[in-house]
């Protein structure tokens, strides 16, 4: 099952895009599967599990993060969509801000997957 989620994690992470919210959407949901699957036999595995499992852990979050500034810039295109002209100066600085930290995530996801590409796994 670790090994079947690990390979969709794999897979994933080739065909992502980092400037590409949705596939960086499906990289998150397959990293958070495996997260699951990694905290599910824990128990049968150890300490040998705590490396793998901090790795993943650590990547989910940097691309729930980058998820969560994606909806964040996307909520409030709509706002202004709805003819919230009087919004517009707010959202505009909101979304210069959500873009910077955006920026910074993305930066960081190259180490985050590097470190994680570089973990073995431990089941095997």
């Amino acid at each position: 099952m670790l090994s079947r989620l690990a390979r969709k994690v794999e897979s994933r992470l080739a065909d992502s895009d980092p400037d590409d919210a949705d596939s960086l959407h499906s990289l998150r949901k397959s990293a958070k599967k495996l997260r699951y699957g990694i905290e599910y036999f824990e128990s049968l595995y150890g300490k040998k599990a705590k490396a793998y499992y901090k790795r993943c852990n650590a990547l989910q979050k940097r691309l729930g993060d980058l998820n969560d500034l994606a909806t964040l810039t996307r909520l409030a295109a709509e706002l202004t969509r709805d003819g919230r002209l009087d919004l517009a100066p707010a959202l505009g600085i909101l979304a210069n801000r959500s873009e910077a930290l955006a920026a910074k995530e993305r930066k960081g996801l190259g180490k985050t997957l590097r470190k994680f590409e570089r973990e073995d796994p431990f089941w095997m």
